[in-house]
This record gives structure tokens, C-alpha cells and sequence, in this order.
């Protein structure tokens, strides 16, 4: 259950991008369980390291789009489950502001 316990965040760029897909489907899968929730932690790479994100950095304009996309998912249809767990609401806001493509 402890952040420093994922191996991702010792994995390089291409890494995540491989498991992109996997970790999507593990936030869609947990998002109306909290205790299985992966939300956080999804959060928690996409944010990470701000605009110097390594995988925002890694992605080209068409990858972003996609995160953006899935965020704008996740806005529009589990607002419920993003505010139940109280600071993801920002936390998503901020990955949203950090994976638009300019």
C-alpha cells in the first residue's frame, strides 16, 4: 500500500509507457472500490517531477492528447469517486494542466 513499494518509480520513461495501458486499466477497474483504487498512484506518475516529468517528456503530442483525454474521462464520468478521495481532485487537475499539449 506504500507509494515507495512501486517498482515503477525506479522504471525509465519507456517502461511506463509500456505499462500505460495495464495501469489504465487498473484505474478504471478499482475506481469504485477505494481499497482497490489505483488512481492515486496513476496520479502520482503522471504529476510527478511536474514538466519535467520523464514519461510527459518521453510522449509525443498524440500520447498526450491521450492522457488528457483519459482525464477528461475521468472528470466527466467518476467525479464521485474523485472527490471521495479528497486531494485527487487537485492532483488530477494538475496531471490535466502538466499532459495538455500547448
Amino acid at each position: 500500500g506504500s507509494a515507495a513499494w512501486d517498482p515503477l518509480c525506479f522504471s525509465y520513461a519507456e517502461g511506463l509507457m509500456y505499462y500505460m495501458p495495464a495501469l489504465i486499466r487498473l484505474t478504471l477497474d478499482g475506481i469504485d472500490n477505494p481499497q482497490q483504487s489505483y488512481l492515486e498512484q496513476m496520479l502520482f506518475h503522471l504529476i510527478y517531477d511536474g514538466k519535467n516529468n520523464r514519461l510527459v517528456n518521453a510522449c509525443n503530442d498524440e500520447q498526450r492528447k491521450f492522457i488528457t483525454d483519459f482525464l477528461e474521462y475521468l472528470i466527466d464520468n467518476h467525479a464521485g469517486q474523485i472527490k471521495a478521495g479528497g486531494f485527487l481532485s487537485d492532483d488530477i487537475l494538475k496531471a490535466h494542466e502538466i499532459w495538455k499539449v500547448d
